[in-house]
């Protein structure tokens, strides 16, 4: 006996690509950042080792964000970020911050945390720091120029749950974009969702995906990046992940590792 998956969920999947529409003409530049950014690397075990990275961003009136909202903000200012992870139910991320001597101490929910400096960045671990990782470590980022960014861009996710043949779901995406130096940009998602599993009567077997396509205009100023599609307008941090490609080239945009599709 074979069963769907809800056909709501098939149905969503399954929607129309959009049509890309390049505008054009230069954005204007975003404010000049006054913060402190720092990237982290940690990850988790499951059917493989997946890395994560976890942003910390330090205002000078003390702050602190440990996680941003998941789309572009109008402004990149504390409360317009308080604001937006109020919105998503991530408001445990956003606490305070400040120094002394060479340890950085953060607080979220009432929880501190000393980090003692090294000659790295921060370390963040019950453990002594050490210098033969790339993990545990909040490394000052590396601002991109706009050279940096011109071209192709590929960034891949997949989560998957259960034992696959048994009860297992995976969900999934691939995107691509272009930034051109004209200062448009076009992007390519292709997502998907599949799921197998046992219940009482039979079994289960579902597939669905979506291909999207959008077109806007980019710039490039410090850590910010200013995007505008579909007429809507706003900013994210961008710049190159830190002690982690020994190319340098793997970026960090609005929450998405990028890196340079194979040849």
């Amino acid at each position: 006996m074979l069963r769907a998956l809800p056909f709501v969920l098939l149905c969503l999947l399954a929607a129309p690509a959009a049509q890309a529409q390049t505008p054009t003409g230069d954005l204007p530049p975003a404010p000049k950042l006054d913060a402190e950014i720092y990237m982290k690397y940690t990850w988790t075990y499951g059917s493989t080792i997946r890395v994560h990275q976890k942003p910390l961003v330090l205002f000078p009136d003390g702050t602190a964000f440990e996680e941003l909202p998941t789309g572009v903000v109008s402004t990149f200012e504390p409360a317009a970020l308080r604001a937006a992870l109020i919105e998503e139910d991530e408001g445990e991320h956003v606490g305070t911050w400040r120094r002394e001597d060479d340890t950085l101490i953060l607080t979220f929910e009432g929880e501190t945390r000393r980090l003692p400096r090294t000659e790295r960045g921060w370390w963040d671990d019950d453990d002594p720091p050490k210098s033969d990782t790339a993990y545990k470590t909040y490394f000052p980022i590396v601002i991109a120029e706009r050279e940096d960014l011109l071209g192709p861009w590929i960034s891949e996710s997949l989560f998957t749950i259960g034992v696959q043949g048994v009860n297992f779901a995976a969900s999934g995406s691939t995107a691509n974009r272009v930034f051109f130096a004209d200062g448009t940009y076009t992007e390519d998602e292709e997502r998907f969702v599949t799921a197998t599993g046992e219940i009482t009567g039979g079994s289960y077997v579902g597939f669905g995906s979506n291909d999207t396509s959008v077109a806007g205009r980019w710039r490039i100023d410090g850590p910010l990046m200013t995007i505008e599609k579909n007429g809507q307008r706003g900013v994210l941090l961008a710049f190159i992940l830190p002690e982690w490609d020994k190319k340098g080239g793997d970026v960090w945009i609005g929450g998405d590792w990028w890196d340079r599709p194979d040849e």
